[in-house]
């Protein structure tokens, strides 16, 4: 009885992980609405021949990172959720975590900031302070969780 209740638990919460990521991604990302107003604008939308792997892998990064983006952050609270619950803030499942989220971050924004542009037709690739800023943020966050880890770990082995 007792694995049937554990397994009931982790299905609960993989569905509460991606019924959050899914919620986040249609709410705050929504790279499909920026293409159906480009296309609304009556600007010219079109898929080029030349550009035609670049437009692919523009769309496809930005709904691919941008979930992978919100799934990460789902599993991040939900796991400082559950193990604040028996006391234990900074777990190693979470410094992992954090570690990779500034680089998912980074190219999230890097495919949403270009998605306009490459369905505008227009070849120029994007790189500013809007994307690499917040991904240092959060980095120096991670590093901040992994320090406060080790310290964690070190004052559990000495009491």
């Amino acid at each position: 009885m007792k694995k049937n209740s554990t397994k009931s638990h982790k299905r609960i919460r993989t569905l509460g992980i991606i019924v959050m990521a899914i919620s986040y991604f249609v709410a705050i990302q929504p790279p499909v609405t920026i293409a159906s107003t480009i296309i609304a604008k009556g600007d010219d939308f079109y898929w080029s021949k030349h550009a035609l792997g670049w437009q692919i892998s523009c769309m496809g990064g930005s709904v691919l990172f941008s979930l992978l983006f919100a799934i990460m952050i789902s599993i991040f609270v939900i796991r400082t959720l559950k193990y604040s619950k028996t006391g234990s803030y900074f777990t190693k499942s979470n410094v992992n975590l954090l570690t990779s989220i500034p680089f998912i971050y980074f190219l999230m924004e890097f495919f949403n900031s270009n998605l306009s542009d490459v369905l505008n037709g227009k070849g120029e690739i994007i790189v500013s302070n809007s994307m690499v800023t917040p991904a240092l943020i959060i980095g120096i966050f991670g590093i901040l969780y992994r320090i406060s880890y080790k310290i964690s770990e070190e004052n559990n082995l000495t009491i």
